[in-house]
């Protein structure tokens, strides 16, 4: 889960240096990221819909007992598949169309 969320800050610092390189082929590297996400999402399926919560801590400063904590429960996978879904998935469908 981490591994994601890093991705895409990276991901979106590299952004305009990609698409001053490559231009409007640019989406389709970057739109990687989010399907990666949505596959992410789904294969929590079966953990979220049992009623169970996926977490993932990092430790971030020890001596202070300071942790990175990020948790799926529910609400949250919902709205991982619809954010991380429904960009790629519209682009896809002519969101690289000039003349919409």
């Amino acid at each position: 889960m981490f591994a994601l969320i890093l991705a895409h800050f990276v991901a979106g610092g590299a952004a305009p240096w990609l698409a001053r390189r490559w231009g409007r082929r640019t989406f389709l590297v970057l739109a990687a990221l989010p399907a990666a996400a949505f596959v992410y999402a789904l294969t929590q399926t079966g953990t979220v819909v049992d009623g169970g919560v996926t977490t993932s801590v990092i430790p971030w400063v020890p001596t202070l007992d300071l942790d990175l904590a990020f948790a799926m429960g529910s609400l949250q996978w919902v709205l991982a598949l619809v954010v991380s879904g429904v960009g790629p998935g519209e682009r896809g469908a002519g969101g690289l169309d000039p003349k919409r």
